[in-house]
Protein backbone atom coordinates (compact mmCIF):
# COMPACT_ATOMS: atom_id res chain seq x y z
CA UNK A 1 0.00 0.00 0.00
CA UNK A 2 1.33 3.46 -0.91
CA UNK A 3 0.85 6.23 1.68
CA UNK A 4 1.34 9.98 1.18
CA UNK A 5 1.35 12.54 4.01
CA UNK A 6 -0.78 15.60 3.21
CA UNK A 7 -0.75 17.45 6.55
CA UNK A 8 1.60 18.55 9.29
CA UNK A 9 2.79 16.11 11.94
CA UNK A 10 1.07 17.06 15.20
CA UNK A 11 1.49 15.78 18.80
CA UNK A 12 -0.99 13.07 19.75
CA UNK A 13 -1.76 10.89 22.76
CA UNK A 14 -2.71 7.24 22.70
CA UNK A 15 -1.25 4.51 20.50
CA UNK A 16 1.06 6.97 18.70
CA UNK A 17 3.11 10.01 19.72
CA UNK A 18 2.33 12.08 16.60
CA UNK A 19 -0.29 12.00 13.85
CA UNK A 20 -0.73 13.56 10.40
CA UNK A 21 -3.40 13.60 7.71
CA UNK A 22 -2.61 11.63 4.60
CA UNK A 23 -3.97 9.55 1.78
CA UNK A 24 -3.33 5.95 0.81
CA UNK A 25 -3.79 4.07 -2.43
CA UNK A 26 -6.22 1.16 -2.41
CA UNK A 27 -6.68 -0.36 -5.83
CA UNK A 28 -6.74 2.61 -8.19
CA UNK A 29 -8.19 5.06 -5.64
CA UNK A 30 -6.48 7.44 -3.18
CA UNK A 31 -8.48 7.51 0.07
CA UNK A 32 -8.08 9.69 3.19
CA UNK A 33 -6.20 8.32 6.19
CA UNK A 34 -4.19 9.40 9.22
CA UNK A 35 -0.58 8.39 9.70
CA UNK A 36 0.60 7.58 13.21
CA UNK A 37 4.22 8.22 14.19
CA UNK A 38 6.24 6.91 17.11
CA UNK A 39 9.18 8.85 18.53
CA UNK A 40 12.47 7.03 19.08
CA UNK A 41 15.69 8.23 20.64
CA UNK A 42 18.90 7.01 19.08
CA UNK A 43 22.35 8.31 20.10
CA UNK A 44 20.73 11.28 21.87
CA UNK A 45 18.76 12.29 18.77
CA UNK A 46 14.97 11.91 18.53
CA UNK A 47 13.34 10.65 15.34
CA UNK A 48 9.70 10.14 14.37
CA UNK A 49 8.94 7.12 12.23
CA UNK A 50 5.60 6.30 10.57
CA UNK A 51 4.32 3.13 12.25
CA UNK A 52 0.58 2.97 11.56
CA UNK A 53 -1.97 4.07 8.97
CA UNK A 54 -5.50 4.58 10.29
CA UNK A 55 -8.16 4.29 7.59
CA UNK A 56 -11.80 5.27 8.29
CA UNK A 57 -14.70 3.67 6.45
CA UNK A 58 -16.23 5.50 3.55
CA UNK A 59 -17.00 5.68 -0.14
CA UNK A 60 -15.05 7.61 -2.79
CA UNK A 61 -16.87 9.81 -5.36
CA UNK A 62 -16.32 6.95 -7.84
CA UNK A 63 -18.24 4.53 -5.61
CA UNK A 64 -15.26 2.59 -4.19
CA UNK A 65 -16.16 1.43 -0.66
CA UNK A 66 -13.40 1.01 1.93
CA UNK A 67 -13.65 -0.25 5.50
CA UNK A 68 -12.10 0.97 8.72
CA UNK A 69 -8.71 -0.59 9.41
CA UNK A 70 -5.31 -0.05 10.96
CA UNK A 71 -2.27 -0.95 8.88
CA UNK A 72 1.18 -1.57 10.45
CA UNK A 73 4.41 -0.12 9.04
CA UNK A 74 5.65 -3.31 7.37
CA UNK A 75 2.54 -3.26 5.14
CA UNK A 76 2.87 0.22 3.60
CA UNK A 77 5.39 2.40 1.77
CA UNK A 78 5.63 6.17 2.34
CA UNK A 79 5.83 8.21 -0.88
CA UNK A 80 6.48 11.95 -1.18
CA UNK A 81 5.78 14.29 1.70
Amino acid sequence: MLVHRTGEIMPHTGLVDYIADGKCKMGSEWIPCRIGYLEYECDGKCECNPEFVFIPDGITPNGFHYERQTVKADNFIMVGI
